[in-house]
């Protein structure tokens, strides 16, 4: 009896963790760059208040999509819903742009992936 309720206990707790993540709500990201044939992946970056930590990484897609005539690789990130905060995309400390997330359901960024600081959103 002492292991069934051991038992109970537990499945109750794992169901409402995934049932408070089910509920959160996520954004997603696209990055949609030209010239990012060099440009395996793009960075999402957090400042500490010493220095940028990357909190997630994007892989450029495989295809191509034409947008407004021009060939442009496609990067998407997806995070959880927060309060608003500071975020930086780029490829890296030097080649990155600020941005404000946090309730948005889609963010759309559109520029070169050589000229980040340039993207428009």
């Amino acid at each position: 009896m002492k292991q069934f309720s051991i038992f109970l206990f537990l499945t109750l707790l794992v169901s409402g963790a995934m049932a408070t993540n089910a509920n959160q709500k996520q954004i997603t990201v696209f990055f949609e760059g030209g010239r990012c044939e060099k440009v395996n992946s793009l960075s999402l970056f957090q400042f500490n208040g010493m220095n940028f930590s990357v909190v997630q990484k994007a892989e450029r897609s495989a295809e191509t999509e034409v947008i407004a005539r021009k060939e442009v690789h496609v990067f998407k990130f997806i995070l959880e819903e927060t309060d608003p905060r500071f975020y930086y995309i780029g490829t890296d400390t030097k080649n990155m742009r600020p941005i404000v997330l946090g309730k948005e359901d889609k963010v759309r960024l559109r520029g070169n992936c050589m000229q980040i600081r340039n993207v428009q959103i």
